[in-house]
């Protein structure tokens, strides 16, 4: 007989972690100067820092446990096309300011927020579809890890945290070179590209897992947790817009208390 430990790792396994290197590439990639990116945007000095660490960061290690049932419900082969198209469609709003928007990034970050109406809407938009997607990706990719690897799950979870520092390592060392030799603005164009090939990557190899459930149960999760994202949105953006630099401090608290009641709105609407 053989010894399943000695058996290799299914196809499956390997493009889930190719996945979740063009994933964690692109991830850091934007991360790495996303903050700079914003201020010179004309995001002042306080948001970008807060958009980054609390908004997008929340979303993509809270959300997880919402989406990655969702994702057993419907199957982790369609829930990774989902994630894939909103991080591609999230990264390309965030350089569409620039690219396509007529904005321009300013020499210089100054205190206060100067950033157009437009802008804070687009790019509020644009973090909540990365969060939003990275939140998905998670799971999946753990979850299909620990299905294939079988009895080798130690080695298997090993070489799927090596690819994500590889990634990480990746992604930051191109986010430096493409900066160096263009803008700020060509990473996200970057990054958009390595989402659109993860995408392509698992809309041709990857195969569906099992549903566990009724996929109809997914619908008033998903309704409600959409609706939780809309509001957000819309009230990052009405409190970019109506205030002043000056009521950041002020801002920051009640967004923090606004997210903290949106976590639990959004696990009450799963149940």
């Amino acid at each position: 007989m053989t010894d399943p430990a000695s058996e290799r790792f299914p196809k499956v396994f390997w493009t889930a972690n190719i996945t979740e290197l063009f994933e964690r590439a692109a991830y850091y990639s934007m991360a790495s100067f996303v903050v700079i990116y914003l201020g010179q945007l004309g995001f002042g000095e306080y948001w970008p820092s807060f958009l980054n660490s609390t908004v997008l960061w929340g979303l993509v290690y809270f959300l997880p446990i919402l989406s990655g049932t969702i994702a057993d419900l419907i199957g982790f082969r369609r829930a990774l096309l989902i994630a894939f198209v909103l991080l591609a469609a999230g990264y390309f709003l965030m350089g569409y300011p620039v690219w396509l928007g007529g904005s321009a990034l300013a020499a210089t970050i100054q205190p206060q927020v100067s950033a157009t109406t437009r802008d804070v809407v687009v790019i509020v938009s644009a973090i909540l579809l990365i969060g939003i997607g990275g939140s998905i990706v998670k799971p999946c990719i753990s979850g299909t890890v620990q299905k294939t690897a079988g009895a080798r799950a130690t080695l298997g979870f090993a070489i799927f945290y090596m690819v994500i520092n590889i990634g990480s390592l990746f992604g930051r060392g191109t986010a430096f070179v493409v900066r160096s030799g263009s803008s700020a603005a060509t990473v996200l164009e970057v990054v958009a590209i390595c989402s659109a090939a993860a995408a392509g990557v698992i809309f041709l190899v990857f195969k569906t897992t099992a549903v566990g459930r009724e996929k109809a149960s997914v619908w008033p999760s998903t309704i409600g947790f959409t609706a939780i994202v809309i509001a957000a949105a819309a009230t990052i953006a009405r409190i970019f817009a109506g205030r002043g630099a000056e009521r950041a401090g002020a801002d920051a608290a009640g967004l923090s208390n606004i997210f903290a009641v949106a976590a639990v709105a959004s696990v009450v609407a799963f149940f």
